[in-house]
């Protein structure tokens, strides 16, 4: 199978060749351009053996397609169905929100995933609304605001995000924006630093959101 994303396009281009970034309607004609071809091999090998990856859906105001489409998502680290799953792994564990727990929690995401994860939190406050959930977008100073995504983030830029939205407490970062393994972000800030930055305890979840429940369970009761 075959992932399709957008190039990242930073703001270190002197002397490279012009790029276009994607925009809604360049966006939408991928969409429509790759559907034929998905169309094509569903009749062919009963699966759409391209996708792509969910920066396109978002840029072009579509829906995100149904599980069934993303065929196991063996395709997540390129960015291919995580609104998906992230839906519905939601869905499967927000029953299991302790309803006597209260406290503030913050959501760290970037451009590309902020309105999603702000529609998580607002369901997650509705099922227990003595929990405050903030949801902080973070601008990639770093790489340049073309890149959107929240696994090309750098500590740097989410530590200047936190201070300047003057957040307190725990917060809550998904860890692909961790280099593999580590607790270090692409510009070699640590988690450390951005504890110590920020007065802040930050907590490692999925990025996928299968732990996000149980994340927030476990920090609330530790008050």
């Amino acid at each position: 199978n075959v992932a399709a994303v957008p190039v990242g396009i930073t703001k270190y281009r002197d002397g490279l060749a012009k790029l276009q970034v994607f925009d809604k309607e360049a966006a939408k004609a991928e969409l429509e351009a790759v559907a034929q071809l998905q169309h094509r091999f569903m009749k062919e090998i009963g699966e759409p053996f391209i996708r792509l990856s969910d920066e396109f859906y978002i840029l072009a105001e579509k829906e995100i397609p149904q599980s069934d489409f993303y065929g196991g998502f063996h395709q997540l680290e390129d960015g291919v169905g995580m609104v998906r799953i992230l839906r519905e792994n939601l869905k499967s564990t927000i029953e299991d929100l302790d309803k006597n727990i209260s406290g503030e929690i913050t959501l760290i995401t970037g451009a590309s995933g902020y309105e999603e994860l702000k529609d998580v939190a607002e369901k997650i406050m509705q099922q227990n609304s003595q929990i405050k959930l903030n949801v902080i977008r973070v601008i990639n100073d770093f790489f340049g605001n073309t890149i959107t995504v929240a696994g090309l983030l750098t500590g740097r830029d989410i530590i200047n995000s936190l201070k300047n939205n003057e957040i307190k407490g725990n917060i809550i970062i998904p860890k692909n924006m961790l280099r593999a393994g580590e607790s270090i972000f692409l510009d070699d800030v640590t988690l450390q630093d951005i504890e110590e930055a920020t007065e802040c305890k930050a907590i490692i979840a999925e990025y996928t959101g299968e732990d996000l429940i149980v994340k927030i369970n476990e920090v609330l009761k530790e008050g």
